[in-house]
């Protein structure tokens, strides 16, 4: 069994991420789509409005004919008007797109996370027809526990669809960019990737770690909780520590892992957003003169470097959806294995050393084979 924490190891984090990806995209494709033409058209109206204002910029010959063709339909036109309403529309018509992706994508959160309750429960009657498994068996398994972390699948949809719309501003904004200064654009982006890539490895192994150990803590913090306020109705000690030295309470310790998790996302974004900075540097001091900088000039100068900017922080968001993968994985995983045991075990013997071999039969045989994982 691979490590958790190796979720650099193609083969494993591949194959689950395609099994992702088969049961959620595939098969819920109509709403996805729409989510993505939502984005696409938002991407669209906002890349279109750069190239717009590019094009009075320089005076180009598009702005010119739209300036001459406004000007015959309305003998007062005025050029600051006619930007302004454009990109008062342009922000309000995104705007709406990006609201309307929202909405389906919540949908999408609320019916993906039902399915896959309701997927392993129909699993698991199946399985009891077969008579493969019994009551007995199903208590003892971490069926009940993986069942409880469907939400999570769910919250992951979104995260995923909501990833949909930064990856065709990036795509928008670097062919923008790349109209400009091909060849600039191409090694800054490539730079970005290679380098941003090898960072965003560290802190989702960290985030895959933290949340695991978090998860190992659940049921413990659920016990804490149940005993101190036990505790408190036969007014014993009853009150929670939170920066005791000598005995750290289980529902601490999982805040705590939470907490960890969560700030190896953040810090992937700030390394991110620190590589932005720093490669944006780097090209004004290395290239910055072979721009010709003069009174024509300057204004495309400035919407370049804003796109490129702009491009290089849509990696940033595009690499914490993937730290945000990292600390799903262990769930996703734990799932897709739940299912293939109870689709391909022929009798309760076959099932129950299947659990037992993935840490799935008990919750100490869950969290130790998570332990393992995560060594």
């Amino acid at each position: 069994m691979r490590h958790f924490n190796k979720i650099v190891f193609p083969r494993q984090a591949v194959n689950t991420f395609k099994w992702f990806f088969n049961d959620f995209v595939l098969r819920f494709k109509k709403s996805i789509l729409l989510v993505a033409l939502s984005g696409f058209g938002s991407a669209t109206i906002q890349a279109g409005l750069l190239f717009l204002i590019n094009s009075f910029v320089n005076q180009s010959k598009i702005a010119l004919k739209i300036e001459s063709v406004f000007s015959l339909w309305l003998p007062e036109f005025r050029l600051d008007i006619f930007l302004a309403i454009a990109v008062f529309l342009a922000l309000i018509t995104s705007s709406s797109l990006v609201f309307l992706q929202s909405r389906i994508t919540l949908g999408l959160w609320k019916r993906y996370q039902i399915h896959t309750c309701n997927n392993l429960l129909d699993q698991v009657a199946i399985a009891s027809a077969r008579g493969i498994i019994d009551k007995d068996l199903v208590n003892q398994s971490a069926i009940p526990r993986v069942l409880t972390t469907t939400q999570r699948l769910g919250a992951f949809t979104r995260i995923l669809c909501n990833s949909i719309s930064p990856f065709l501003r990036f795509i928008a904004l670097a062919f923008f960019a790349a109209t400009m200064q091909p060849s600039l654009t191409i090694t800054v982006l490539a730079t970005a990737a290679i380098f941003g890539g090898f960072v965003l490895l560290i802190f989702a192994r960290d985030a895959s770690r933290q949340d695991t150990n978090m998860g190992n803590y659940a049921y413990e913090s659920s016990l804490d909780i149940t005993q101190r306020l036990q505790n408190a109705v036969q007014q014993k000690s009853f009150r929670i520590q939170l920066d005791s030295t000598t005995e750290r309470s289980a529902h601490v310790r999982k805040i705590d892992h939470l907490l960890a998790s969560l700030l190896s996302m953040d810090k992937s974004r700030l390394a991110g957003m620190i590589l932005t900075v720093g490669l944006l540097l780097a090209v004004i001091f290395v290239s910055g003169h072979s721009f010709e900088l003069n009174s024509e000039t300057w204004g495309g100068i400035l919407l370049y470097f804003m796109s490129l900017m702009l491009a290089l922080m849509q990696l940033v968001i595009l690499g914490h959806v993937a730290t945000n993968f990292a600390r799903f994985y262990p769930t996703i995983y734990k799932y897709k294995k739940l299912l293939e045991i109870l689709n391909s075990a022929d009798s309760k013997e076959m099932v129950t050393a299947d659990l037992k071999k993935n840490g799935l039969f008990t919750k100490q045989g869950y969290d130790n084979n998570i332990e393992e994982l995560i060594a």
